[in-house]
């Protein structure tokens, strides 16, 4: 392993971020990975250590034939106010070939320093700090190769849209750098269980593309087919209330079926969300009380005939009166 710190500089300001490097120094075949883009979300973060904790084994790393980048936390000054932003800016809405602040420059240097020349890149996030998401990846539309890289993750699902301007994943498209976004857990704690599920996908993603000598012996499921959510319902409160959910994260579930029952005190009114669609649980409140008009559950579709390129979403505002 060698470290570093990738020295940001615009005008007056700087910043440094930590690097890990290992494998072949310089190696044509590059895998980078990211964490802590957005400050609040712990869960990259955790899956860096874990994966750092993993190529440190001098057993794994004397294996490689390639360099593996890792960059635990791009966001340092988000984390340690624990906020999504730098500087009241999106990370992940700041790439630009013409930096104009220091936010957009941190992404041009981590870009053109690691990514810009990478085989692969993974950038790992969740839902922040008031929801959880279940265990998914992100691609773009009509890209088979994205569609590889989840199957190789060992992950189930995976969320069709395409990347908005500034994003990572559209920025690095047009140098032909395939960014596979995965998302998983929130509302500010560590998900043991999908920290498991990612760690054992890495593996099998180093083995899938060669990243070793020789193949490491792990047990898997292989993904066959890969479910394609294509659009969302959100259910919105307009009222602040406490809400007891009938399903889990990843749930398959029917048209009418209980999602979760919402209680409004002051009224002593009580009200069931009954899901529109059949669909899976895609997104849930990290809490039993959700504040007027914000989200508190989200119904994601794997077969729709919506236009994936205008990333739909619809919502539905629950009135509580």
């Amino acid at each position: 392993m060698r470290f570093e710190n990738l020295e940001v500089k615009f005008e007056k300001e700087e910043i440094k971020i930590p690097i890990f490097r290992f494998g072949k120094v310089n190696s044509s075949k590059r895998l980078v990975v990211l964490g802590g883009v957005h400050g609040n979300e712990i869960n990259g973060i955790g899956v860096l250590k874990e994966i750092i904790k993993y190529l440190s084994n001098s057993n794994v790393e004397e294996l490689l034939n390639a360099e593996i980048i890792c960059l635990p936390v791009v966001n340092v000054l988000g984390f340690k106010s624990f906020t999504r932003r730098f500087q009241n800016q999106d990370l992940n809405r700041s790439y630009s070939s013409n930096p104009s602040d220091l936010a957009e420059q941190i992404c041009f240097d981590v870009f053109n320093a690691y990514i810009k020349d990478a085989t692969f890149c993974l950038d790992f996030h969740d839902s922040g700090s008031n929801y959880e998401l279940l265990l998914h990846s992100r691609i773009a539309p009509n890209n088979p190769l994205l569609v590889e890289m989840t199957k190789a993750m060992l992950i189930k699902h995976t969320l069709v849209r395409k990347p908005k301007p500034g994003m990572l994943a559209d920025f690095a498209a047009n140098s032909n750098v395939p960014v596979l976004t995965i998302e998983s857990g929130g509302g500010a704690r560590l998900h043991d269980d999908y920290l498991k599920k990612i760690i054992l996908g890495f593996k099998n993603f180093l083995n899938s593309y060669s990243f070793l000598n020789n193949k490491i012996q792990i047990n898997i499921d292989e993904i066959s087919n890969l479910i394609e959510l294509k659009t969302r319902f959100k259910y919105k409160l307009s009222a602040t209330a406490i809400v007891k959910y009938h399903v889990q994260l990843g749930q398959k579930i029917k048209k009418s079926q209980l999602i979760c029952t919402v209680y409004e005190p002051s009224t002593a009114s009580e009200f069931q969300i009954l899901s529109k669609k059949d669909g899976y649980v895609f997104s849930l409140s990290a809490k039993n009380i959700v504040t007027a008009k914000k989200l508190a559950c989200d119904i994601a579709l794997d077969c729709c005939d919506y236009n994936v390129n205008s990333n739909p979403e619809i919502f539905e505002v629950i009135k509580i009166t």
